[in-house]
């Protein structure tokens, strides 16, 4: 679990190729709340991206999606306030 205030979301992406990724913040029903495209610019056993949300998510649980050419991942994220 990666547990937030809801300002700003730290999330290190593991074993992603060089490329682009885009990350999207979702509730459990798939509504979008969140969208950030990124350059991963070296491949490496982890990559750390920081999500300036600055509170537009309410307290409770959401899911962080990652996508880049050839792998994907999914993280749970809760908002404490």
């Amino acid at each position: 679990p990666n547990p937030s205030t809801g300002n700003i979301v730290n999330i290190t992406l593991n074993n992603f190729e060089e490329g682009d990724a885009t990350i999207v913040i979702t509730d459990a029903l798939g509504k979008k709340y969140f969208t950030k495209n990124i350059s991963i610019t070296v491949r490496a056993q982890s990559t750390n991206a920081e999500l300036e949300i600055n509170n537009q998510l309410s307290a409770g649980m959401y899911f962080i999606h990652v996508t880049s050419s050839g792998k994907s991942m999914i993280e749970q994220l809760f908002i404490s306030k």
